[in-house]
């Protein structure tokens, strides 16, 4: 049920671009959060209300061991609008990997026909879409 992203390629439409590091750096940025909303970020509550991941403990992020290798393309199309032809950048990256990871998952599912409807896309999650549910733990 692991889902794991062994590469992910990304080439985007931007203005013109001053600085590639820094482009380049918001975009992993935004992907790498794609990837976490996608496969691990979920907000918890209890039967109250009360949030119950409160700490980095409770809520899972991505670290480097989670980030595949992402490659980025640009392809500079300068805006009109503004002076220097510069636009926003970062937001790109965020919109495709949600949608992309999830169309990999149902690709890869194909023959349990799932139907995902909920995030994040744990490995018991994942199961559960194979007709593969977790039992209790016998008593002892």
């Amino acid at each position: 049920g692991l889902v794991a992203v062994a590469r992910y390629y990304v080439v985007h439409a931007c203005g013109r671009v001053l600085n590639p590091q820094i482009v380049d750096g918001q975009i992993v940025g935004a992907i790498v959060q794609g990837i976490g909303a996608v496969l691990m970020e979920a907000a918890r509550y209890s039967e109250v209300g009360q949030p119950v991941a409160t700490t980095l403990l409770d809520y899972t992020i991505p670290t480097m061991l989670d980030v595949p290798e992402i490659e980025v393309g640009h392809i500079e199309t300068p805006s009109t609008y503004t002076l220097g032809g510069m636009k926003g950048a970062g937001e790109s990256g965020a919109v495709g990997v949600v949608p992309a990871i999830i169309l990999a998952v149902t690709d890869a599912l194909a023959a349990y026909r799932p139907r995902i409807t909920t995030m994040p896309l744990t490995p018991s999650n994942v199961l559960g879409l194979m007709g593969i549910h977790d039992d209790p733990a016998p008593a002892a």
